[in-house]
């Protein structure tokens, strides 16, 4: 969005004229806290509660074979 990154290709130029380089820490236990996240399977973008019990921080694991669950992060991602 225009409020959150109000011109990219300046911050580029500004990047590369300064050796800088951007890296994306995504940090799997904080996916319940992003924009528009929805818990649970389809239309949901993770699994099924019974499917998660024994994971740590079950209330925030992605279904990366849901194409509805790779749409929603790279629309968090770019807008």
């Amino acid at each position: 969005s225009p409020d959150r990154w109000p011109d990219p290709a300046g911050y580029k130029k500004w990047a590369d004229a300064n050796g800088v380089t951007v890296t994306l820490d995504y940090n799997r236990n904080n996916t319940n806290e992003m924009a528009g996240w929805k818990g649970g399977p389809p239309p949901g973008y993770s699994f099924a509660a019974a499917d998660l019990k024994n994971v740590k921080e079950n209330d925030a694991v992605p279904d990366w074979s849901n194409p509805g669950t790779r749409a929603w992060v790279w629309k968090v991602f770019w807008d």
